[in-house]
This record gives C-alpha cells, sequence and structure tokens, in this order.
C-alpha cells in the first residue's frame, strides 16, 4: 500500500480557511457583509412615518459612506438594510418619511445585482 505524503500544515491551514471563507460567503454575504449587517440593520428603521426619523437617516447616510454596493448582490443589500419599503424586479426603495418631507434611498437592479443607487429627498 502506498502512503500519501503530507503537506506541510501551514498548506492545510491555508487551504481550510479558503474553504471556511467560501462557505461563509455563500452563507450569508461574507464576513464584510455580516459585519456592516451588525452595525446597521438595529439602527435603519424602514417605512418610518413620524417625525423622529432622523437616527434612520443619519445611519443610512453613515452606511452609503461606508458602503458602495453597486456590483453588490441584492441579497446583500437585503442582508444589512433590511426589507425594503417598496421592491420590483429591478429595484429596491428604502423610504424615510417624517410626513414632512424625508429621504429615500433607491437601489437600482439588473440580474439580482444592485447597478445603482440614488438618494432622493421627498418634499
Amino acid at each position: 500500500m502506498e502512503r500519501m505524503k503530507v503537506r506541510s500544515p501551514w498548506a492545510c491551514l491555508s487551504a481550510l480557511l479558503v474553504i471556511a471563507a467560501s462557505a461563509c460567503a455563500s452563507a450569508g454575504g461574507g464576513p464584510a457583509v455580516q459585519a456592516l449587517s451588525q452595525r446597521y440593520t438595529v439602527r435603519i428603521e424602514r417605512g418610518l412615518t413620524s417625525a423622529d426619523i432622523s437616527d434612520s437617516v443619519f445611519a443610512m447616510n453613515a452606511l452609503m459612506a461606508e458602503w458602495d454596493p453597486v456590483g453588490s448582490p441584492m441579497r446583500d443589500v437585503l442582508t444589512i438594510v433590511g426589507t425594503p419599503t417598496e421592491s420590483t424586479p429591478d429595484t429596491l426603495l428604502y423610504r424615510f418619511d417624517s410626513g414632512f418631507g424625508g429621504w429615500e434611498w433607491i437601489f437600482a437592479l439588473a440580474s439580482d445585482r444592485v447597478t445603482g443607487v440614488e438618494k432622493r429627498s421627498l418634499e
């Protein structure tokens, strides 16, 4: 019986890390998406129609300053920002409306990937 050659422990560890990173990425957007989700999802309350939307708008602005979603899969947006106020096959819309104005972010989609983001003032 022929014995297999054992690779160095570092080569084995490297291979395991690649496999683990791949599994994390396919299970929920990867470590970067999960970190953004933990930092912002609880701070962004979607569909607000009260006068107190400033915390959510501030969090959404901070998220957009930190993360450029263009090219990301739609599931990453859903993981980080949550359920949209409105959606179509080619857009996800997040609206923060005080009743006296507010903001909305529109994520344009093509083939379930973000192709652009537009921020609009509600007047």
